[in-house]
């Protein structure tokens, strides 16, 4: 829906992708076994592109969330019989999720009024999350 400079809403045919749908997707892994060693390691990454994360009412407002990659990491040791050590990392590469309106942006993009997380003149940042990496450290014991 649009309104035009009368004030009457205007009704227009507009297609798109499904909400949460991504035409790019990719998932790949690394891994290591050795069993006479006892040690398990992967190393993986995921990427998803570029999605609608919520349709709206209004023509040309959707909000989109901006193309993601994710590197993790874990691995485990056996020693002896009974105990594990492992080692988990996630998000290595510090991805922010980010939701954008496909609009003109050009006065919130430059000067003195420029808006945080503004990147481009042609879209609108709505919402800038930034996410660091996580890790954890531990240690198993099997009876």
């Amino acid at each position: 829906k649009t309104v035009n400079v009368e004030g009457d809403l205007i009704h227009r045919m507009q297609t798109r992708p499904l909400q949460g749908q991504a035409a790019n997707i990719g998932n790949a892994s690394l891994l290591y076994k050795d069993q006479k060693l006892g040690l398990d390691a992967q190393l993986s990454v995921a990427y998803t592109g570029e999605r609608l994360e919520a349709v709206s009412t209004y023509y040309g407002l959707d909000t989109w969330e901006k193309p993601s990659t994710f590197l993790d990491f874990s691995a485990q040791k056996k020693i002896g019989r009974h105990f594990i050590v492992y080692i988990k990392a996630n998000n290595l590469l510090n991805t922010p999720y980010e939701l954008f309106i496909k609009q003109d942006n050009a006065s919130n993009y430059s000067g003195t009024s420029k808006y945080p997380h503004q990147e481009s003149p042609n879209y609108t940042t709505v919402q800038y999350d930034q996410f660091y990496g996580r890790y954890s450290l531990g240690a198993k014991y099997n009876f």
